[in-house]
Formats: structure tokens, sequence, C-alpha cells
């Protein structure tokens, strides 16, 4: 018997950040919202919607295989730009 996905030990949290008052800034939870809709994902990837917690949640992922953050932020990049960051990086 399976047990309940929330219970679940997710290898990979998918992390959308943001306020949703704030427009682009809320891009983060909107992902997260249209991934839960509109795709199945494989059951050792958890979507998480961190709202307004900023990276001072991302601690508690720290035992993921990988944590993928959906945020939005001011940068000399290009729309769409993807980053990777170790947890130093992240400090």
């Amino acid at each position: 018997m399976q047990r309940p996905r929330k219970l679940q030990n997710f290898e990979i949290a998918v992390v959308g950040l943001g306020n949703l008052l704030l427009g682009d800034e809320g891009f983060g939870v909107h992902f997260i919202r249209y991934l839960k809709t509109f795709h199945s994902l494989p059951p050792s990837v958890e979507l998480i919607d961190g709202g307004c917690l900023g990276l001072r949640i991302l601690d508690l992922f720290r035992e993921k295989k990988a944590l993928i953050v959906v945020d939005f932020l001011l940068a000399k990049s290009p729309p769409g730009t993807i980053k990777t960051l170790s947890w130093e990086e992240i400090k």
C-alpha cells in the first residue's frame, strides 16, 4: 500500500515564492498553482507554495536531492534566466 502523498519522502522540492498582492512578485506562487492544476509530476516531486516566507524556509529542504526555487528578482539578466546557486550563495 502506498503512503499518502503528504507523508512520502520527496526527493525534489519545487518552492514558489512571492507576494500575490505585488503583481510580478507573485510569479513563484502562480507557477506552483499552474503546475498543480495542469501537470502531473512524478511522486518524488513536492510542489510548495512558499508565499511571502522568502528564503527563510529554504533550510527546511536542505536534505532534498534537489531544490528548485521559483521567484521574481531584479537582476541584470534577461527574464527567464535560470541560475544555479549553492547553499552558501543563498545565505
